[in-house]
């Protein structure tokens, strides 16, 4: 990082206005013990122009110092807002890099209990696509479940149960509440599987919906429709 030049002295600040002014007075001494021995009448007033000439440059010189002085101390004020900006942007940087990690992990050994249970989970987003579904799911579909990203919750269902999805989905958005729906599961042997589905709206601090999450499992009979 670059030092700002420091600002400077008291005795400097002071001291050149007054060395100017000393070697203002000398050279207009020098020029009035030089000029009486041929014009008598001109010596004092040139000795008299020269002091003039001499506090004016020596008050210049004291202005031009102070000027510099507060230019100096205003960079230094500058550098150090943006040394202090620059740190606290890097701690956040941190932060966050460290948050999320910790969120990574924890999604991680929330999938890890999932994958653990009988039951499959999965995330929608808010037109009801899936983002996410646990690989219990391949128990009973054909296909692997990273497949099934971005397809409608739908396809794992007969056509003719899309509607009731379709409307406990509604349901569970206008209610804000968690909704439960039995239903079939189509299996990978063209079999009809019957399961419940249990899910919940995921909303944002503006209560906008972001999707939904739930969990499926099988039950021991057969729905009636």
């Amino acid at each position: 990082m670059d030092t700002a030049p420091e600002p400077p002295s008291k005795i400097r600040e002071l001291g050149l206005p007054l060395l100017v002014l000393l070697v203002g007075l000398l050279v207009s001494g020098g020029f009035f013990l030089a000029a009486t021995r041929t014009h008598p009448l001109l010596p004092l007033s040139g000795f008299i122009l020269g002091v003039i000439i001499s506090i004016v440059l020596a008050l210049l010189t004291l202005l031009m110092l102070r000027h510099q002085s507060r230019l100096l101390q205003l960079l230094a004020k500058v550098r150090a807002l943006h040394e202090k900006d620059r740190i606290t942007l890097q701690n956040k940087q941190i932060e966050k890099d460290v948050l999320s990690r910790a969120l990574a992990d924890s999604e991680q050994r929330i999938r890890d209990f999932i994958s653990l249970g009988d039951s499959f989970a999965f995330e929608l987003d808010e037109q009801g696509l899936v983002g996410y579904i646990s690989p219990q799911i391949e128990r009973w579909y054909a296909h692997p479940a990273n497949t099934l990203a971005r397809q409608p919750l739908q396809v794992l269902l007969p056509e003719k149960e899309h509607p009731h999805l379709e409307q406990a989905m509604k349901r569970c958005l206008r209610q804000r509440a968690n909704e439960r729906l039995d239903t079939l599961l189509l299996a990978g042997d063209g079999q009809q599987v019957p399961v419940s589905l249990h899910f919940c709206p995921v909303s944002d601090r503006l209560n906008q919906c972001l999707g939904f999450r739930g969990i499926g499992w099988l039950r021991s009979e057969r729905p009636s429709h």
